[in-house]
C-alpha cells in the first residue's frame, strides 16, 4: 500500500464532516489550501496566529497538500541513517511530537512496507488538536495482518506547562519532529522548556529524527541543534537539500480529490537531523 492510498482513506473520512454541498466543500477546501500556502511563508513571524485545525476543512487541506510529501521525505531519510536498524527490533516505541497531521506515522509505515519490516510499533501522537486523532485511529485496519501498528493519540499543548510537566516521556526509542519546530518557532522561548523536559527524560541510545523547512537564516534547525546539545544528544547526520516526492506514487490513488485539487506538494527545500542520546 502506498502513501496516496492511506491518505485517501483519511480524506474519505474527513470530507463528509465538512459543512455544505460538495461544491461548497470544494470551494472551502481550496480556500484553506491557499491560506496554508500563505501561512507557511511566514512561519517565523513573532506575531503570527496559529492555524485553527479544529475545522475539518483545514485538516483535510493539510493532509492533502502536505502530509503526502512530508511523509515521503521521512520514508527516504530512514534508510540513509542508523534509524533503519531500529526497525530490526521486535518492538518499538515512537513519540511523534506535533504528529497530529500524520506525516511521521505515514512515512514510517511506508518505509516498513517497502522493506518488509514487521516490528510491533506503538506510535504516541502528541498534538494540541485532538481531532487529528480521528484521522489515524483506525489506520491499522487498512494494513496487512503482518503489520502490528498501534497509534495512541495524546492531546498536549506544549506552550502550557501544566499539560506536560507531570507526564513521563521516557522509554521511547525514537522521537520525531516533522515540520513542528517551524510551527512553534514564533514562541520558541516558551516551547524550549517543553523540548528540554521530554528529551532530558530520554534514555541513553534513544534517537531523534528532525525534518523541517530550510529557512534562509537556518533558524529552525539551529533551534533544534541547540536543544539537543543541552540535553545530551549527539548529532549523527545533518543535511539540507531539495527533496522530491516519490515517483512510485500514483495520482489515481487520490481518486476524485486529485481531479478537484490537483497535485499535492511535490518537493521541498528541507533540513533534517538524526541524533542519539549519549549521556
Amino acid at each position: 500500500m502506498q502513501i496516496f492510498q492511506l491518505i485517501q482513506k483519511a480524506l474519505d473520512d474527513l470530507y463528509p464532516k465538512i459543512p455544505g454541498s460538495d461544491l461548497v466543500k470544494d470551494v472551502t477546501i481550496n480556500n484553506c489550501l491557499k491560506l496554508l500556502q500563505h501561512e507557511y511563508k511566514n512561519l517565523a513571524h513573532v506575531g503570527r496566529v496559529p492555524i485553527d485545525y479544529r475545522r475539518p476543512e483545514m485538516r483535510f487541506a493539510y493532509i492533502y497538500k502536505y502530509t503526502t510529501a512530508h511523509s515521503d521525505y521521512i520514508n527516504k531519510i530512514i534508510p540513509r541513517s542508523s534509524l533503519a536498524k531500529l526497525f530490526d527490533r521486535d518492538t518499538l516505541k515512537i513519540a511523534c511530537v506535533g504528529g497530529g497531521p500524520g506525516s511521521d506515522l505515514i512515512g514510517i509505515l511506508k518505509y516498513m512496507i517497502l522493506f518488509g519490516n514487521s516490528a510491533k510499533v506503538t506510535f504516541y501522537l502528541y498534538d494540541k488538536e485532538p481531532l487529528w486523532g480521528e484521522s489515524w485511529a483506525e489506520i491499522g485496519t487498512h494494513l496487512d495482518d503482518n503489520f502490528r501498528i498501534y497509534p495512541i493519540f495524546q492531546p498536549i499543548d506544549i506552550l502550557n506547562s501544566s499539560d506536560w510537566r507531570d507526564r513521563s516521556f521516557s522509554n521511547i526509542d525514537l522521537y520525531t519532529f516533522s515540520y513542528f519546530i517551524s510551527e512553534i518557532y514564533y514562541n520558541r522561548t516558551v516551547a524550549k522548556n517543553f523540548f528540554k523536559h521530554i528529551l532530558t527524560q530520554a534514555k541513553v541510545g534513544a534517537q531523534v529524527l528532525y525534518v523541517d523547512n530550510n529557512d534562509k537564516a537556518g533558524s529552525f534547525v539551529s533551534f533544534m541543534k541547540e536543544v539537543l546539545a543541552e540535553v545530551g544528544f549527539e548529532i549523527e547526520i545533518e543535511r539540507c537539500e531539495e527533496m522530491v516526492f516519490g515517483s512510485d506514487e500514483q495520482k489515481d490513488d487520490l481518486g476524485i480529490y486529485f481531479q478537484k485539487f490537483g497535485w499535492p506538494k511535490r518537493k521541498g527545500n528541507i533540513c533534517y537531523l538524526v541524533a542519539r542520546k549519549v549521556k
